[in-house]
């Protein structure tokens, strides 16, 4: 497999509140397999310091041309990784962080064409956000293109530890630099897991992939985060 690794500068953030961040990589239409990492935290979370309702929604992914991420309305077609838990359990720490879930492990693959979404089956562990502007954690989906069913991988923190302990820069350039599927992600990072799934996507027919989106739902509190990518073939 090729590598490619395309970054955005170490030192900077982007920040998203109620908004969605687009943009297309180098490589455009073309791939089969990549990789998307991204290192960041939700800024204000605590001094908001209360447990986050109304179904947040982060979410991250591919999708077809600069106007079809997951928050438009009239989405042509996107894949990735999406939280579903209607509420976010605020725990003080320190430092704090969101309890999304104890029974599945999220963010979790989905797809969106349209109007609809097609979720991945879930499956069982924890689930937790960092919520300290001094702790970043990492989400990572890996995406092979397959006829029809893709193969997805998704990494990220799966306990209170994780969520409260930074990842680092090194730590964040290092599972970055793992091998496609994200195996050995625990033994980088802690508390730290991978897992995978399958979904079927049609790109013919709903829309080439062509772009990368990052996606958070709420105002109340920001979502602040790097993001890389990497082309494996």
């Amino acid at each position: 497999m090729s590598k490619q690794l395309i970054t955005v500068g170490a030192d900077r953030r982007c920040d998203l509140k109620l908004a969605e961040a687009i943009r297309k990589p180098v490589w455009g239409d073309d791939w089969n397999s990549v990789r998307i990492g991204l290192q960041g935290t939700l800024s204000g979370a605590d001094s908001y310091g209360s447990s986050l309702l109304g179904s947040p929604v982060f979410a991250f992914g591919v999708c077809a041309g600069k106007l079809s991420g997951y928050g438009f309305p009239d989405t042509v077609h996107c894949v990735g990784a999406r939280t579903t838990q209607s509420s976010w359990g605020w725990n003080a720490g320190p430092p704090g962080y969101f309890d999304i879930s104890n029974v599945a492990a999220e963010p979790i693959p989905f797809k969106k064409v349209g109007e609809t979404v097609t979720d991945a089956s879930n499956q069982s562990d924890g689930s937790d956000f960092p919520a300290d502007e001094d702790v970043r954690c990492g989400w990572f989906i890996d995406i092979l293109k397959g006829s029809p069913n893709y193969s997805i991988t998704v990494g990220r923190p799966e306990n209170a530890t994780a969520s409260q302990s930074d990842l680092t820069d090194a730590e964040f350039l290092s599972i970055m630099d793992l091998d496609f599927g994200l195996s050995g992600i625990t033994s980088v990072k802690s508390g730290y897991h991978a897992r995978s799934y399958t979904l079927a996507v049609e790109e013919e027919s709903d829309g080439v992939l062509d772009h990368i989106f990052i996606h958070w739902s709420k105002t109340v509190v920001g979502f602040s985060f790097n993001v890389r990518h990497r082309k494996f073939s």
